[in-house]
């Protein structure tokens, strides 16, 4: 990553494991590499969350309201993640013990 991208990461990434929307779009704008999880909460809703490389802890996407963004419907969840992270390196889909990727590894190609 570049310093500008590190820099980036570090400024978004300061706030306690949530992210709007817009930072990380300005994030990925910059060459930031990162990965995301859509997950079921104990309460049965899912969440997506994004961890960029080379930091430890994953950011949970948030609403413009500050409330963890979340579905009841992981058809909805996937689907907002496939629109709006197409640059991730890797997506994973957490069902009970499975995890489902699509990741961007070509040599299955």
């Amino acid at each position: 990553m570049t310093d500008l991208t590190n820099a980036a990461v570090r400024i978004v990434c300061s706030q306690p494991s949530k992210l709007t929307k817009r930072d990380l779009e300005v994030a990925a704008s910059l060459g930031g590499k990162y990965s995301v999880t859509v997950h079921q909460t104990e309460g049965g809703y899912w969440t997506v969350a994004v961890k960029f490389e080379g930091k430890g802890d994953s950011f949970a996407i948030e609403t413009a309201r500050g409330d963890t963004k979340a579905w009841r419907n992981i058809l909805n969840a996937i689907s907002y993640a496939q629109e709006n992270f197409k640059s991730a390196t890797d997506v994973f889909v957490r069902v009970g013990k499975w995890n489902l990727a699509r990741t961007n590894d070509n040599s299955n190609q």
